[in-house]
Parts: structure tokens; C-alpha cells; sequence
């Protein structure tokens, strides 16, 4: 009987010394839906599974995706968005202006949150988080005009700026130079989907 005890006891023993290692294993590594991986280039978020009709995408640090263009986010997949009638003299009174500020940044190599990569010369723009729409504006055109000097330039919508604040947009050097010197750092702006 003393053996078969001694024998149970190790069994045992084994037992709760192996389960703590399980438990700190599977605490150790949280599912990709709770954080994020961190990158500095799109390839290294390959690994992740996004929704259809999206691509990966490397911003602020954090791997994500955004919806290919001609889609929309709706909640967690990627669905096709219908385009706005383009503004012409019977529509033009749908055609909304918003005022906010304007300033520039820098592509780093990086593609904007619609996907795609850019030269900082590309006149390209990141629209405030409020009116980005989740992605669905990626892909469209806006007028901008720098209200001091009545410059006008258009651009493509390529890039979210969280920072900015409603009415607001980022620039890429090259459409801030379209319209002031890098030097100005932020103009007052006017604009338009277009």
C-alpha cells in the first residue's frame, strides 16, 4: 500500500508542478483580436487575418487593415460603397465646403491607412478622423484653398490624421507646397469633396 501511496503522491506532485507552466503559457500569449502587433513596415502584419475586400496595413506602430479601394468598413468586414455623384452644375449645391487647419507630414515609406504607398511628393491627404468615415472616403478627391492666399489644389484622399480635428487635414509636403511653404507649418484651409 506504501508504495502504490508514494507512487500516486509523485503522479501527482508531477502534476500540479507541470499545470503552473501550462497557466503561465496560455496567459503569456493574447490572442491577435486583444493587441495588436507592432510593426514599422506593411509586410511584417502579413501573418494577421483580415476580412476580404481589405489589405494590411502599418500604422502608428500597430498592424490593422483598411478596405481595398471601392469598400467601406462596416464593423468588422469590408462591404462595396456606392460613389457620390460627381459634382457638376446640377449637383453643386450637394457638394458640402469645411473650414478647419492645414498642415503637412511625411509618408516615411509607409502606406496611408487606405493601403497604398505614396512619394511625399504625391498630392495626397489624410482627412480628420471624423470624416474619413472609417475609410470611405479612400480613394476620392478633395479641393483645398488656403484661405490667406487664395491658392487652390486638389487631392487624393489616402490617409486617416487622428490628430486632426474636424474639418481639419494633412498634407503630403508636396500638396502643402501647392499651396504655402513647408515653413508655415499650418494654414487655415477651406474644402470640399470634389
Amino acid at each position: 500500500m506504501r508504495t502504490s501511496f508514494l507512487a500516486s503522491f509523485f503522479a501527482l506532485a508531477t502534476l500540479v508542478v507541470a499545470a503552473p507552466v501550462a497557466v503561465v503559457d496560455e496567459t503569456a500569449v493574447e490572442p491577435a483580436t486583444k493587441r495588436a502587433k507592432t510593426c514599422s513596415k506593411v509586410s511584417q502584419c502579413s501573418s494577421q487575418s483580415i476580412p476580404a475586400n481589405s489589405q494590411h496595413t502599418c500604422s502608428s506602430k500597430k498592424c490593422g487593415w483598411s478596405c481595398k479601394s471601392g469598400y467601406s468598413k462596416s464593423g468588422s468586414k469590408c462591404v462595396k460603397k456606392s460613389s457620390p455623384p460627381p459634382a457638376t452644375g446640377n449637383n453643386l449645391a450637394q457638394v458640402s465646403s469645411f473650414t478647419g487647419r492645414g498642415t503637412w507630414y511625411t509618408q516615411d515609406g509607409n502606406p496611408g491607412s487606405c493601403g497604398q504607398y505614396h512619394k511625399d511628393s504625391d498630392l495626397i491627404v489624410a482627412v480628420n478622423s471624423p470624416q474619413v468615415a472609417g475609410g470611405a472616403h479612400c480613394g476620392q478627391h478633395v479641393t483645398i484653398t488656403n484661405t490667406a492666399n487664395g491658392k487652390t489644389a486638389r487631392a487624393l484622399v489616402a490617409d486617416e490624421c487622428p490628430g486632426c480635428q474636424y474639418g481639419g487635414l494633412d498634407m503630403s509636403t508636396g500638396l502643402f507646397q501647392q499651396l504655402s511653404s513647408l515653413d508655415a507649418g499650418v494654414i487655415n484651409i477651406k474644402w470640399g469633396w470634389s
